[in-house]
């Protein structure tokens, strides 16, 4: 498989999250979120050469204490858009976007095609959904009810160069799902994924910490 840069986009705190820090920095089975991001990583990378960056837009001085004896590389972004900053910083054109509230199966992150792909699931409590024909992504939007965007997706060697040539990617206020749609809309080919939903968690309240703390420990056995 190719090189890839992970990219772990910090960014955009939850309604009535932002008082508890940044969601990555918190404890699951004694390891922060972030940390186990990176294990998971790491698990799914034994055969190919690989980078993993952070961006964050707060809790900077936290994250980088954390995270001070792991090999990650953490940039700040101000008025910047995050994906855009991840085309901008990756090493590789391989690039893979994770939301830092993203818990995973390592599985998932096998066979990427070199197209653009995203990760969709039947979980109900995403917010976003997707209309797909023919495994093909047309549209993604919030409350589509079928196929839900997980927050996991790629960006190929073609789509990242054309974030990069236009400025109207940078804007921060840009969501994911608003960046696919704009690549979609350009004519670029953005594929699913479809994982099983045990594979999956994704962390935006407090009330949720035990099932993710279940889910956590269904992973190590």
């Amino acid at each position: 498989m190719d090189n890839i840069t992970y990219a772990i986009i910090g960014c955009y705190p939850d309604k009535g999250m932002k008082s508890h820090g940044s969601k990555g920095l918190i404890s699951f089975n004694n390891k922060r979120l972030f940390e186990h991001q990176l294990d998971w990583i790491q698990n799914t990378n034994t055969h190919n050469e690989y980078e993993t960056i952070l961006i964050c837009d707060f809790d900077i001085a936290k994250i980088k204490k954390t995270l001070i004896s792991s090999k990650i590389k953490i940039h700040q972004v101000n008025n910047t858009n995050p994906i855009y900053a991840a085309c901008e910083l990756s090493k590789y054109d391989n690039l893979i976007i994770i939301d830092y509230g993203c818990l995973f199966n390592p599985v998932i992150l096998d066979n990427f095609k070199r197209t653009s792909i995203l990760c969709v699931t039947d979980n109900e409590h995403l917010d976003t959904g997707c209309v797909i024909k023919d495994n093909i992504v047309e549209h993604i939007f919030l409350d589509l009810h079928d196929d839900k965007f997980c927050n996991i997706f790629r960006i190929s060697r073609e789509d990242k160069t054309k974030i990069l040539s236009n400025n109207k990617y940078k804007s921060f206020n840009l969501l994911y799902f608003e960046i696919l749609n704009m690549l979609i809309d350009s004519g670029s080919k953005v594929m699913a994924k479809k994982i099983d939903r045990k594979d999956f968690f994704y962390f935006t309240q407090m009330r949720q910490k035990n099932a993710a703390n279940k889910f956590i420990k269904k992973l190590s056995n």
